[in-house]
């Protein structure tokens, strides 16, 4: 079975070179070779919308 190797690891500092973040700098935060993904601090968060309910009246963007 062939193993899928990315050549990082966690803390490693790196610039993103493709996509809407393109030029920024950021930290590998965790790792999933499986689907050879990384996560990178401060890059493309997405915002969830949340309705109000009883125990958050307001609701809000999270």
């Amino acid at each position: 079975m062939l193993k899928n190797k990315i050549g990082f690891r966690k803390g490693d500092k790196v610039l993103i070179i493709i996509g809407e973040d393109k030029g920024k700098k950021g930290k590998i935060v965790s790792i999933f070779p499986k689907k050879t993904e990384v996560i990178v601090e401060g890059v493309n968060f997405l915002q969830k919308h949340s309705k109000p309910t009883q125990k958050v009246p307001q609701g809000g963007i999270i």
